[in-house]
């Protein structure tokens, strides 16, 4: 879907490669598990670039843990 000249779609987790690292609790990431199980979505969205070469994306920004 494109709104307002932004792109969105759903892309799987397993694809979504962060280029920073962040130190996130293990409580804090079971709550996000629990979240995306139970069908809800994350309070905002990420943004990612995809990888030209590779079937992957590159998380940029929207959701540090």
């Amino acid at each position: 879907m494109k709104l307002d000249g932004i792109w969105m779609e759903s892309i799987e987790l397993d694809k979504i490669v962060p280029i920073y690292v962040e130190n996130v609790s293990k409580r804090a990431v079971e709550k996000m598990v629990k979240i995306l199980e139970g069908g809800d979505q994350l309070s905002s969205h990420v943004i990612v670039e995809k990888d030209r070469t590779e079937d992957k994306y590159w998380l940029v920004a929207g959701y540090p843990a």
